[in-house]
């Protein structure tokens, strides 16, 4: 799955990633982030700034963990994005 961002924002602090790490299916997890980087609003695939794979053979537990990362994604943006 792909980080989306809603809101255009200038990074204010490195990537908090260890939240996601919680995740019961997170294989691994890429973001391009720095801190004083634009973010503009997710619009397609150019504006990309990262991804996860989940993997798992347990259905519940994928969608379960889909829903955890959007929640946990959220809060990762609105804490480094003014």
């Amino acid at each position: 799955m792909y980080f989306t961002q809603q809101q255009p924002g200038i990074l204010q602090s490195a990537p908090k990633l260890e939240k996601f790490k919680g995740l019961n299916s997170l294989h691994s997890l890429h973001c391009s982030l720095k801190p004083g980087d634009r973010i503009e609003a997710a619009a397609g695939i150019s504006d990309i700034i990262g991804y996860a794979y989940l993997i798992s053979d347990d259905l519940t537990q994928l969608e379960s963990d889909y829903a955890q990362f959007k929640q946990i994604e959220r809060e990762f943006f609105r804490e480094m994005i003014c």
